[in-house]
């Protein structure tokens, strides 16, 4: 909000970088095949470079004079290969420059360069938002741009800094985990001397009591168990009980593990849309579509699909029972399903075509497909 720009997406990145790097008459000239190899390496470079505000001109001249020196024979001689490695470095700077105002033509900005934009708006952005309030939680290892845009905030007196911090660790000067929080102590006299949010949790009592439980689902029902018998012990709400998952792929069979008297539930993790029951069934039908062959479609594949979580509401609008159909296929020793065993089955014809097409699709009817299924 601050800098004005969107992030812009790795390949979005690479394909603008290449762009850039085709018009400097200074660099040789590769494919795109061969660029993709390092091209994402230069822009961790380049993003490096503005999250740590450096300036960029003296960081490049004195990349290109060291690779100059480290060329230097004493007849003064080099070769091609030497040539061409010193003209790409003396080119860094151009493309770094050319590449910034690509993106910027188009609204866009790599996390780095947003990062400078931002900590180069942000006492302007102060300035216009007078009447609100920032507060930073919980930061700890801060880049040059984060730290320039929190102490510009505190300097403007509408921004607050609440640390998660114990004084076991801030006091003791060579305990690592508080080694960036007492540098900020050190440096930023916006924060007067003392860091808010220091609590000694850490010395406090506590009781732990340790449950070894083998696979991610048993842990997960056994949350819900431990969760419904502190409802029963407490008899009231859990208002003041986090559950903290040490893996997010837990977070699916947890939320349907949870007990029925729980009526919501706060969640504030992120969770990878990969990961989520939608993602997988479309990987799902792509599989099944690649492993179709001419008499039919796998019965290891209908089955997984029939028995998919997100189908159900679908199945029983439809009135289709996929238990039974599954059974049916099963029971019948059926090892390629073609039209007459889904007619056999009760699958609506509807709901065939979109989950079992036997006509093989383009990416683009694939596409159409998947609408199609999120329509109905």
């Amino acid at each position: 909000d601050i800098a004005g720009l969107r992030y812009a997406s790795e390949v979005q990145l690479l394909f603008h970088l290449y762009e850039v790097y085709l018009n400097e008459k200074n660099l040789e000239k590769e494919s795109f095949e061969s660029f993709s190899k390092w091209g994402p390496l230069l822009i961790q470079d380049f993003n490096e470079i503005d999250r740590y505000l450096i300036d960029s001109k003296l960081l490049f001249n004195t990349l290109s004079n060291l690779q100059e020196i480290r060329n230097w024979s004493p007849d003064g001689g080099s070769t091609p290969f030497m040539d061409k490695r010193l003209s790409f470095w003396r080119g860094l700077e151009s493309l770094y420059r050319a590449f910034g105002a690509e993106l910027l033509k188009h609204n866009l900005g790599y996390q780095g360069m947003v990062y400078r934009k931002a900590a180069e708006e942000a006492e302007k952005y102060c300035g216009s938002l007078l009447h609100k309030k920032h507060v930073f939680v919980g930061f700890n290892a801060l880049n040059e741009a984060e730290s320039t845009i929190i102490r510009t905030f505190l300097k403007a007196g509408n921004g607050d800094a609440v640390w998660d911090a114990d004084p076991s660790y801030l006091d003791n000067p060579y305990h690592e985990a508080g080694l960036y929080m007492r540098r900020h102590l050190k440096l930023w006299p916006e924060l007067k001397g003392s860091l808010k949010g220091v609590q000694g949790h850490l010395s406090s009592a506590k009781a732990i009591h340790i449950v070894g439980i083998p696979k991610t689902v048993a842990q997960a029902k056994h949350c819900g168990l431990l969760l419904d018998n502190l409802i029963k012990e407490s008899k009231s709400s859990l208002s003041h009980t986090a559950l903290i998952l040490g893996n997010e792929m837990l977070l699916t069979p947890v939320l349907h593990s949870l007990p029925g008297n729980i009526s919501a539930a706060n969640v504030t993790m992120g969770f990878p849309l990969k990961d989520s029951p939608a993602v997988q069934l479309f990987e799902t039908l792509l599989l099944q579509s690649r492993q179709k062959v001419e008499k039919g479609w796998y019965i290891r594949g209908v089955l997984e699909v029939l028995s998919h979580p997100m189908l159900k509401p679908l199945f029983e609008k439809a009135t289709f029972e996929p238990d039974k159909a599954r059974k049916f296929l099963i029971r019948n020793n059926i090892i390629q399903a073609n039209e007459v065993s889904f007619t056999q089955i009760g699958l609506p014809k509807e709901l065939q075509l979109i989950l079992f097409p036997f006509v093989d699709l383009t990416p683009e009817h694939q596409l159409q497909r998947f609408r199609n299924l999120i329509a109905l």
